[in-house]
């Protein structure tokens, strides 16, 4: 049975939050100021580790067929356990759903921090299952992404990258209200490819615009996760 902690935000761990965060977001819009494309021009950039085989074409058609995550819709309250349940699977460590569910509840991680700003609980659980698969002390240190070129470059190495969305642009729907945890694995075309638990196929496609600003809209709670340490190579 899958042990987590009590979901606990220390000063330090609030701290690296807010700092990763911000540095994120300052290296995208400097990035940005000189490349107004909005990244339409990227050359494709796949997690071929995640994906298993050869791609000849890897166009989005070709993309969308794989059968990555169970087809299955998820409710909309149910994206975390599901990002963690990919994350556990891939790095070899089963956990049934109901496991990581229950986990999520009795030790508090469906709270939020009310502060100067809010802290979900889920971003701490992912903090911690990285963490736990990485074999490293529990805290959010080294498993951030604080610097943009970091997510085109563990792309390039096969590593997928989990993140929080904003919905209101993500779905282009500003009667949305919140976040949503997905996982980024391909650039194509002009176009990313995500792992999300509400959509039916399992993958939802929009534009990399579209992506990364809705990565970047609520200041308070960008996070974006590195899974570098979780390889021992």
């Amino acid at each position: 049975m899958l042990k987590m902690p009590n979901c606990t935000l220390t000063p330090t761990r609030e701290k690296y939050h807010f700092d990763s965060g911000k540095s994120l977001k300052s290296s995208y819009t400097i990035m940005n100021s000189y490349d107004h494309s909005n990244y339409i021009g990227l050359r494709t950039i796949m997690a071929t580790r995640f994906i298993h085989g050869t791609i000849d074409s890897a166009t989005r058609e070709e993309i969308i067929e794989i059968p990555i995550v169970s087809k299955n819709v998820e409710n909309d309250n149910d994206c975390t356990k599901c990002v963690l349940k990919i994350l556990l699977d891939y790095f070899g460590f089963y956990h049934s759903i109901e496991d990581i569910a229950f986990q999520l509840t009795i030790k508090g991680y469906n709270m939020s921090y009310d502060g100067s700003a809010k802290i979900d609980g889920s971003i701490l659980a992912i903090d911690y299952i990285i963490n736990y698969i990485a074999a490293q002390p529990n805290s959010s240190k080294n498993i951030r992404i604080s610097n943009f070129d970091q997510i085109l470059d563990n792309l390039k190495n096969g590593i997928i990258v989990p993140m929080r969305v904003e919905d209101s642009i993500y779905y282009r729907d500003s009667s949305r209200i919140g976040g949503h945890y997905v996982i980024l694995f391909a650039l194509i075309e002009g176009q990313a490819l995500v792992i999300d638990s509400r959509v039916p196929s399992g993958v939802m496609a929009l534009s990399t615009q579209d992506l990364f600003n809705s990565m970047l809209a609520n200041e308070d709670a960008i996070c974006v996760w590195d899974l570098t340490p979780c390889y021992c190579e």
